[in-house]
């Protein structure tokens, strides 16, 4: 606008000259408006329904993976998770899909501790305490 050629007003804004082009063709069909608008993608659209997410947030939070007939395990985990939804969708989804899925969905996935109730504290220490003198003798 100022009498500059789009390829000194590339360098000073330090963008590509097709850019300015693409830019001035905006800016002279629709002025600033137009300019400025811009068309993002949603993404890639969800593998299931609204009403299947629900299903599957309710059978997470209330149902045991037993009772859902994946195994004697206690607590879910992705590969249950994904099983799950394979059996009663028919959809497979990726291990990653299954943790952005959680996410989405308000919950939180986390890696179930142990703890042995029967332990004796005294017989860990001094377990400990071999195993580092083992590892010391053999540097």
């Amino acid at each position: 606008m100022e009498g500059k050629r789009g390829k000194e007003v590339a360098e000073i804004c330090n963008l590509h000259r097709q850019s300015v082009s693409e830019y001035v063709r905006r800016f002279n069909e629709g002025g600033l408006e137009r300019l400025l608008k811009r068309k993002c993608s949603n993404g890639r659209p969800c593998s299931l329904t609204k009403k299947q997410r629900e299903e599957l947030k309710e059978t997470v939070l209330h149902r045991s993976p037993e009772d859902c007939e994946l195994g004697t395990a206690v607590s879910w985990s992705v590969p249950l998770i994904r099983e799950h939804i394979t059996r009663t969708y028919g959809v497979q989804l990726s291990r990653t899909g299954v943790l952005r899925m959680l996410w989405r969905l308000s919950l939180s996935y986390t890696r179930p501790t142990y703890v042995l109730k029967k332990a004796d504290p005294k017989k860990q220490e001094a377990f400990s305490h071999q195993l580092n003198w083992i590892k010391k003798r053999l540097r």
